[in-house]
C-alpha cells in the first residue's frame, strides 16, 4: 500500500509541476511517463528484495528457535533427517539414549527417523524391541538364565546370545533393567533361547553326539546298554524321529543275535525291565510292540515243538497264551497248520477219555480246542453233551 501510494504522490506531483510551469508537450509528456514507469519497475523489484530478506530471516529465527528447543542438534526438524547419513546419525544417538536409559528421547528420535523413512531397518527394530515382547520379537518362549560375569556387558551378553549387540534393548526390557549400562557382576539375568544361541548350538552338538553314541553301542551288539541310552540320554526334539528308527534296529539285532529259546527269554524280561523304566514316551510303543512280538514268536515255536513231541495239552497251552499277545491271522502259515493238526489229536483224545468214562479230562480237552477255535462246531457239540451228561451222573451219585 505505501509503495502504491508513494508512486501515485511521485506522478501527481511531476505533472502538476510541469503544467504549471506551462513547457510541457506531448513528446516531453511521454519521456515524463517513460521515466515514471522505470521508476515504478525499479521499486517494485527492490520492495520484492527486502520481503525475500524478510521472509528467509523470519525463517532462519524460527529454526534456531526450534534449534534452541530440541534437545539435540543432530534433529532440527524432520526436514534435516532427508539423507540416510543423518537418519543413521540419528538412531545411533536413539541408541546412545537407550543405553543411558533414556527411553522417552530415544523414542522421539526413532518416530522421527520413521516419520522420514517407514522402511529403516535399526530403527523399526528398535520400535519393535520398545513395544513388543521377547516372544513376538524372537519367535520364541525359551528362556535361560544367564550369571554376568566380569568384563560382560548387556550388548556383549546380546551379541554372544542373540546375534547383534542392539539386542541389549530387549535385554533390559526383559530383565527391567532401567539403565543398560549399569549391570552388576553376579546379577542373574533372563536371555530368551533363539536357534542360533550358543545354547542351541551345544543342544544340537550334545543330541548329535549321543546319537552317535546309541548307533555305536547298538553296532558293537551292546544292545542292552544301547537300549538303556535311548531312555535317558539328553536328545533333541528334531533328532527324536532319528532314535525311533535307531530304537527298532536295536531290538530287531536284539533278537536277531538271541537264537535259543533260553537266550529269547532272557531277551524278553531284560528289555521289558528297561520299558517299565523308560523315561522316554515316544519309545513305549515300540516297546510294547516288540515284547508281544516276541512273546508270540517264542510261545509259538515251543508250541510248534510240543506238537511234534506229542505234547498235546501242553502244546494247546502254548497256543492258547500266544493269543493273547496277538490274532490268529497274525500267525505264520506253519503255525496254523499245526494247529489244525493239534486240534485234530485233541479231539481223538477227548473221544477216548469219553468212550472210557473219563468225562472231566474229554471235556477239558474240548475246552482247549474252543479256546483255540471258538467257531469249532464239532468241539461245541461234543462239549455241550459230554458236560449234560456229567451233570445228570453228578446228579445220580
Amino acid at each position: 500500500m505505501l509503495f502504491s501510494l508513494n508512486n501515485d504522490l511521485i506522478t501527481t506531483m511531476t505533472c502538476k509541476q510541469l503544467n504549471l510551469f506551462g513547457k510541457i508537450s506531448a513528446d516531453t509528456k511521454n519521456s515524463v511517463n517513460s521515466r515514471i514507469h522505470l521508476v515504478q519497475k525499479s521499486n517494485f523489484q527492490s520492495l520484492m528484495r527486502i520481503m525475500s530478506i524478510l521472509l528467509l530471516s523470519g525463517s532462519l529465527f524460527g529454526c534456531q528457535l526450534l534449534n534452541f528447543n530440541s534437545a539435540d542438534n543432530v534433529l532440527v526438524d524432520d526436514l534435516s533427517l532427508q539423507s540416510g547419513n543423518k537418519q543413521d546419525q540419528a538412531i545411533q544417538l536413539a541408541i546412545n539414549k537407550l543405553e543411558s536409559g533414556d527411553k522417552k528421547s530415544a523414542t522421539e528420535i526413532i518416530d522421527r527417523v520413521l516419520r522420514i523413512n517407514s522402511k529403516h531397518k535399526t530403527a523399526l527394530l528398535l520400535k519393535n524391541m520398545l513395544t513388543q515382547s521377547a516372544k513376538q520379537v524372537f519367535n520364541t518362549e525359551r528362556i535361560t538364565r544367564y550369571r554376568i560375569k566380569p568384563g560382560d556387558s548387556l550388548g556383549s551378553i546380546a551379541k554372544t546370545w542373540l546375534g547383534h549387540s542392539i539386542y541389549f534393548v530387549s535385554l533390559a526390557k526383559i530383565n527391567n533393567i532401567q539403565i543398560p549400562t549399569q549391570i552388576k557382576q553376579g546379577q542373574s539375568i533372563k536371555i530368551p533361547v533363539i536357534e542360533s544361541s550358543p545354547m542351541v548350538q551345544r543342544e544340537k552338538r550334545r543330541s548329535k553326539a549321543n546319537l552317535s553314541l546309541i548307533k555305536n553301542l547298538t553296532d558293537k551288539k551292546k544292545f542292552l546298554k544301547s537300549l538303556s541310552k535311548m531312555s535317558n540320554l539328553f536328545l533333541l526334539d528334531s533328532d527324536l524321529s532319528t532314535l525311533q528308527e535307531l530304537h527298532v534296529k536295536a531290538l530287531s539285532l536284539f533278537a536277531n543275535n538271541s537264537p535259543s529259546l533260553n537266550d529269547r527269554y532272557k531277551m524278553i524280561d531284560s528289555v521289558s525291565r528297561i520299558h517299565k523304566s523308560n523315561a522316554r514316551t515316544i519309545l513305549n510303543r515300540g516297546y510294547i510292540n516288540f515284547i508281544n512280538q516276541q512273546k508270540r514268536l517264542l510261545l509259538t515255536d515251543e508250541f510248534m515243538l510240543l506238537v511234534e513231541d506229542q505234547s498235546y495239552m501242553a502244546a494247546a497251552n502254548k497256543l492258547i497264551a500266544a493269543r493273547q499277545f496277538s490274532p490268529e491271522k497274525n500267525y505264520r502259515e506253519e503255525v496254523l497248520s499245526k494247529q489244525e493238526s493239534l486240534i485234530e489229536k485233541l479231539h481223538e483224545q477227548a473221544i477216548i477219555l469219553r468212550k472210557n468214562q473219563n468225562l472231566d479230562e474229554a471235556i477239558i480237552r474240548w475246552k482247549k480246542i474252543l479256546a483255540i477255535s471258538p467257531s469249532n462246531k464239532l468241539a461245541k457239540k461234543y462239549y455241550s453233551r459230554t458236560s449234560k451228561l456229567l451233570s445228570k451222573l453228578k446228579q445220580l451219585n
